[in-house]
């Protein structure tokens, strides 16, 4: 059983002092709302209770407060209280104070813990801090069926992180028309997650390790503005500061593998070990400005300038944590921190007109940059804590760090027209060009059109139609150029083929595309008691240019809504979504060495697979409320049914198996009675029930050994069935 409050329940303790407070010093125009009761959940499963606390068997407090004091003379002000959920560690609350036209302060505190799965299971001890080591009597293996003591050293792990969220903002007016607001926020995030670390410096020798990471974030933020606005003008000024910490500089590991070929011995266990570094330090400034003019005409200018700085410079960690390849380093960072800054700017404008013959027209420009001023180096680095630093002029090691930079400019007009007879419509056109630095495609260029129709049906309804059509093209598609930017000429010289990726490969985000997209939405009331509503969509994307990757994407979606009110007493709603995805790729397998240039020309090296995505959800609203009645109650049902297939194809080269198909399904219900014991005080029992079923080949988990060449964490995620019941009473004073 879960209490109400303790020490470690801050957001309760407030609450109950509000409210003790409150009560002490009640008047006439307070008005007080309190929820008290019982809750009880029927079985543990922390894949139902990831973000709602809800996790385990058993009885928990229910406790809801609201309290709004109006202000009875112009010298006090309106204050407000909300708290949710302080019996569970997933809470809020929230306080605000208002006096208009003289100063607002609200504050706010909320917690959410997220379980990221139900448990793990890994063999490391020290789970919990950065260092993580093996048992005494670890036996390893160039496998992960090697690890022969690996069932009895497993020890279970439960990854959580909890959230803690803090927020003050206070606003005051300078006069009628300046104000000026500053508001303090600071999220804490701690906990236990999972890191994937690897040794190895080949694509034939990593060898991977799922840990148990530590977690200790902190973000703050402080965003001050500075406003006036009259009935022709507008203008704000704005500072916002963001700063990060975190107290988990790295995590380290013992290497529970043997040495390998391709390793340096000492990689190996039990000396050798491995470190990754976590999310480094930073922060981030930004300067905003903006800018309205309206004029009697209907005309209106508005333009907002923002410019931003990004820097970080936590320290390197070194090439490598094991000593004796530390000791063949001859060449050493080019520095000792990234010194990573990134300027942002962005400007727009805006031209726009609403006339009285019912036209109207917007005309916008915008100016987007992203410009990398982190200093460009050569690191000689060590692959994956497992080999000798190789400083020679062709080594394969030496790399350049490639600071990435854009600028996107945009353009688009649109305008429409409005009418009872014909409807409204409505046309627009944009252009957007990017400039890309260290990218496959240095520039592209998108137009997109857009038209749109809508017309009312009588008092009864009306339909809209929708209709969207954009071209993405560019610069010469070079899929090799980051790959040559990185290495040095001298080691590129000693490869086959000047690329890493097939030639023929685009990277969907940059390749040529056309997109079509259409809508078309109807609703209608063919009586006081029934509403049909209808949307269907559709979206297709063709990347025409693209002999490999991302080759065609399609998407449908179908929404059915019928709506049932017989009287003021009943309402009756009922709802069907389908939807569907379908993805195609086009793929080629090669290796390294002297044949590749062979292997990418021959087709039985060739794959293709079509992902299909099918989704439907089903579900009804009922709700019986009568105003004259001391019961109300309400009931909803949804039920959710996914299906994922995978259909692939292979070249006689190839070696493939059919992919197996996955699929989920979602019953959720929910329903609740109320009895109203007089204007102030009622009873309430709320029932809640969830299953989920999920039918795919590891539903039960993989085990930590499946894999050879990974330790997995054993995650499990089972179907679950919970039903949670409460029963409270909520007073009103």
């Amino acid at each position: 059983m879960r209490w109400l409050c303790s020490s470690k329940r801050p957001c309760c303790l407030l609450a109950v002092a509000m409210l003790a407070s409150g009560a002490a010093y009640s008047q006439s125009n307070d008005m007080f709302r309190l929820e008290l009761g019982l809750g009880y959940v029927d079985a543990d499963s922390l894949r139902f209770g990831r973000y709602n606390d809800l996790s385990e068997q058993g009885g928990y407090g229910v406790l809801n407060l609201d309290w709004w004091r109006a202000a009875s003379h112009p010298d006090q002000a309106d204050l407000r209280l909300h708290a949710r959920q302080l019996g569970l560690e997933a809470r809020s609350v929230e306080l605000d104070a208002q006096r208009p036209g003289r100063y607002r302060v609200w504050l706010s505190y909320v917690e959410l813990p997220v379980y990221l799965s139900e448990h793990g299971f890994t063999p490391f001890r020290g789970v919990g801090s950065s260092d993580l080591g093996l048992p005494g009597n670890w036996q390893p293996g160039a496998s992960s069926a090697g690890f022969s003591q690996l069932p009895g050293s497993l020890a279970r792990f439960s990854p959580k992180t909890e959230r803690r969220v803090g927020l003050l903002g206070l606003q005051g007016w300078l006069s009628i028309r300046w104000d000026t607001t500053v508001e303090l926020r600071e999220q804490r995030k701690q906990g236990l997650t999972v890191l994937a670390g690897t040794i190895g410096n080949s694509g034939g020798t990593p060898r991977v390790a799922f840990l148990p990471t530590p977690v200790d974030e902190r973000s703050r933020e402080v965003e001050w503005a500075l406003r006036y606005a009259d009935t022709q003008r507008q203008f704000s000024l704005g500072y916002l500061l963001s700063l990060f910490d975190n107290q988990v500089e790295a995590i380290r590991w013992q290497n529970p593998y043997s040495a390998i070929s391709g390793w340096h011995p000492s990689a190996g266990y039990p000396t050798g070990q491995g470190q990754i570094a976590r999310d480094p330090d930073n922060q981030f400034h930004q300067l905003s400005m903006a800018f309205a003019q309206s004029w009697r005409n209907g005309l209106r200018l508005a333009a907002d300038l923002s410019l931003g700085r990004g820097t970080q410079d936590e320290a390197f960690l070194p090439y490598t944590i094991n000593p004796q390849q530390a000791a063949s380093v001859v060449e050493a960072l080019p520095r000792s921190s990234l010194d990573g800054r990134v300027d942002t700017r962005r400007l727009q404008l805006r031209l726009s007109q609403r006339l009285d013959n019912g036209l109207d027209w917007a005309l916008r420009w915008r100016d987007d940059e992203r410009d990398n001023q982190s200093p460009h180096a050569q690191f000689v680095y060590i692959g994956g804590d497992s080999m000798l630093q190789d400083a020679a002029a062709s080594s394969g090691r030496r790399r350049f760090n490639e600071p990435y930079s854009y600028a996107q400019q945009l353009i688009e007009f649109d305008a429409g027209y409005r009418s009872a007879a014909a409807g409204s419509w409505r046309f627009g056109w944009q252009r957007s060009e990017i400039e890309r630095e260290q990218a496959e495609r240095l520039q592209a260029r998108e137009d997109r059109l857009q038209l749109q129709y809508r017309q009312r049906l009588g008092q009864r309804g009306s339909f809209a139609l929708k209709t969207e059509h954009s071209d993405r093209d560019g610069s010469t598609y070079i899929g090799n150029r980051p790959f040559l930017a990185a290495y040095t000429p001298e080691f590129i010289d000693t490869l086959v083929g000047d690329f890493e990726n097939h030639p023929q490969l685009r990277r969907f985000h940059q390749a040529d595309r056309r997109r079509w997209r259409f809508s078309a939405n109807l609703s209608w009331q063919w009586s006081e008691r029934w509403t049909l509503s209808l949307q269907a969509d559709r979206s297709r994307d063709d990347y025409y240019a693209s002999p490999l990757g991302l080759t065609d994407a399609d998407s449908r979606l179908i929404n059915t809504q019928l709506q049932f009110a017989p009287n003021q007493d009943w309402q009756l709603a009922l709802y069907q979504v389908d939807e569907r995805r379908q993805f195609e790729q086009a793929g080629h397998a090669f290796r390294g060495g002297a044949t590749r240039i062979d292997q990418i020309n021959d087709p039985a090296n060739r794959w293709s697979v079509v992902m299909d995505d099918h989704w439907q959800t089903s579900g009804l609203q009922l709700n019986w409320r009568p105003p004259d009645r001391a019961f109300s109650a309400s009931f909803d049902l949804l039920y959710g049914d996914g299906r994922s297939a995978l259909l692939f194809e292979a070249g006689s080269a190839v070696a493939a198996a059919p992919l197996p198909d996955y699929r989920d399904d979602l019953l959720g219900a929910r329903s609740e009675l109320r009895w109203r014991l007089n204007p102030r005080a009622e009873v309430k029992l709320a029932w809640w029930h969830e299953r989920y079923r999920v039918s795919n080949p590891t539903d039960g988990g993989l085990p930590p050994d499946q894999l050879a060449n990974v330790l997995l964490p054993g995650f499990a995620e089972p179907d679950y069935q919970v039903n949670v019941i409460t029963l409270s009473w909520v007073q009103q004073f």
